[in-house]
C-alpha cells in the first residue's frame, strides 16, 4: 500500500501521488472538522495520518467512534486531488500539529485540522 511522501515528520505531506492516499487524507480531514478543537489536536498527536488510524486495531481505550472511521478510511474510493496549478506543483498538506501551520491560525478556536494546497 503506497503511503504519502513525507518532507519530514513535522513538515507538508505531498498529495498527488496515490489516489487512494489522498481520498484517505481527505476522509481524515472531513473527520477531523467534526471534533472539537481539543480533540483536533489530540487525535493527530495521537494519529498524525490515516494510516496509523488504519493499523491501530481494535483497543478498548479508542472511542466509540473510532471503528467506523476505521471503515471509512478502508473503504474510501480512490480520490484524486484536482488542483488548478501548474504541474511543476504538488498539492500537500499541513496538519495543525505540524510546524508548518500558520501559528495565527492555530491560535483560532476553529482552525482548520488539516490545510490542503498546492505550491
Amino acid at each position: 500500500m503506497a503511503t504519502a511522501e513525507f518532507k519530514d515528520e513535522q513538515m507538508a505531506i505531498f498529495l498527488g501521488i496515490d489516489p487512494l492516499v489522498d481520498a484517505r487524507w481527505i476522509a481524515y480531514a472531513r473527520f477531523l472538522s467534526t471534533q472539537g478543537l481539543g480533540s483536533r489536536r489530540q487525535l493527530l498527536m495521537q494519529f498524525p495520518d490515516p494510516e496509523s488510524i488504519l493499523v491501530a486495531g481494535h483497543n478498548p481505550e479508542h472511542q466509540p467512534w473510532f471503528p467506523s472511521l476505521q471503515t471509512t478510511l478502508t473503504n474510501v474510493e480512490p480520490e484524486s486531488i484536482e488542483t488548478a496549478f501548474a504541474e511543476d506543483h504538488q498539492p500537500f498538506l499541513i496538519r495543525l500539529t505540524d510546524d508548518d501551520y500558520p501559528p495565527l491560525l492555530a491560535e483560532c478556536h476553529d482552525a482548520p485540522p488539516i490545510l490542503f494546497w498546492g505550491g
